[in-house]
Protein backbone atom coordinates (compact mmCIF):
# COMPACT_ATOMS: atom_id res chain seq x y z
CA UNK A 1 0.00 0.00 0.00
CA UNK A 2 1.14 3.58 -0.93
CA UNK A 3 2.86 4.77 2.39
CA UNK A 4 1.63 8.75 1.42
CA UNK A 5 -2.00 7.56 1.26
CA UNK A 6 -2.13 4.66 3.77
CA UNK A 7 -4.52 6.77 5.98
CA UNK A 8 -6.95 7.45 3.28
CA UNK A 9 -6.99 4.50 1.80
CA UNK A 10 -7.49 3.28 5.62
CA UNK A 11 -10.53 5.44 6.05
CA UNK A 12 -12.01 4.85 2.80
CA UNK A 13 -12.11 1.26 3.75
CA UNK A 14 -13.64 1.96 6.62
CA UNK A 15 -16.09 3.72 5.40
CA UNK A 16 -16.70 1.26 2.60
CA UNK A 17 -16.68 -1.71 4.88
CA UNK A 18 -19.13 0.20 7.33
CA UNK A 19 -22.02 0.03 4.22
CA UNK A 20 -20.99 -3.32 3.05
CA UNK A 21 -19.57 -6.21 5.57
CA UNK A 22 -16.21 -7.21 4.04
CA UNK A 23 -17.55 -11.17 4.63
CA UNK A 24 -20.30 -10.00 2.09
CA UNK A 25 -17.32 -8.51 -1.15
CA UNK A 26 -14.65 -11.06 -0.14
CA UNK A 27 -16.28 -13.59 -2.73
CA UNK A 28 -15.21 -11.44 -5.27
CA UNK A 29 -11.71 -10.41 -7.05
CA UNK A 30 -11.18 -6.94 -8.20
CA UNK A 31 -12.32 -7.11 -11.35
CA UNK A 32 -15.89 -8.69 -9.98
CA UNK A 33 -16.19 -6.11 -7.79
CA UNK A 34 -15.66 -3.19 -9.81
CA UNK A 35 -18.26 -4.73 -12.75
CA UNK A 36 -20.52 -4.55 -9.17
CA UNK A 37 -19.78 -0.82 -8.65
CA UNK A 38 -19.38 0.59 -12.36
CA UNK A 39 -21.64 -1.53 -14.39
CA UNK A 40 -20.79 -2.80 -17.81
CA UNK A 41 -18.85 -0.02 -19.86
CA UNK A 42 -20.10 1.44 -23.10
CA UNK A 43 -18.24 0.45 -25.52
CA UNK A 44 -17.96 2.98 -28.64
CA UNK A 45 -17.34 0.98 -31.75
CA UNK A 46 -17.26 4.22 -34.06
CA UNK A 47 -14.68 5.44 -31.53
CA UNK A 48 -11.97 2.57 -31.51
CA UNK A 49 -12.38 2.15 -35.20
CA UNK A 50 -11.51 5.54 -36.05
CA UNK A 51 -8.34 5.21 -33.31
CA UNK A 52 -7.04 2.16 -34.41
CA UNK A 53 -4.01 1.20 -35.67
CA UNK A 54 -2.97 -1.63 -38.13
CA UNK A 55 0.28 -3.27 -38.46
CA UNK A 56 0.43 -5.69 -41.56
CA UNK A 57 -3.10 -5.20 -42.27
CA UNK A 58 -4.96 -2.33 -44.01
CA UNK A 59 -8.01 -0.83 -42.97
CA UNK A 60 -10.06 -2.00 -46.14
CA UNK A 61 -8.46 -5.83 -45.57
CA UNK A 62 -11.69 -8.10 -45.86
CA UNK A 63 -10.85 -9.87 -42.43
CA UNK A 64 -10.84 -6.16 -40.78
CA UNK A 65 -13.92 -5.22 -42.22
CA UNK A 66 -15.12 -8.71 -40.87
CA UNK A 67 -13.74 -8.18 -37.74
CA UNK A 68 -15.87 -4.75 -37.43
CA UNK A 69 -18.69 -6.70 -38.55
CA UNK A 70 -18.59 -9.37 -35.90
CA UNK A 71 -18.29 -6.52 -33.80
CA UNK A 72 -20.89 -4.40 -33.96
CA UNK A 73 -23.06 -7.68 -33.57
CA UNK A 74 -21.81 -8.30 -30.10
CA UNK A 75 -23.70 -7.33 -27.33
CA UNK A 76 -21.53 -5.00 -24.21
CA UNK A 77 -21.14 -7.98 -22.46
CA UNK A 78 -19.52 -9.70 -25.44
CA UNK A 79 -17.30 -6.57 -26.57
CA UNK A 80 -16.24 -5.83 -23.05
CA UNK A 81 -15.22 -9.77 -22.70
CA UNK A 82 -13.08 -9.11 -25.63
CA UNK A 83 -11.37 -6.29 -25.05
Amino acid sequence: MARGIKTQIESFLSGFFELIPKHLIAIFDSKELELLISGLPDIDIVDLKENTEYHGYEPNADVVKWFWEILEEMDQTQKANLL
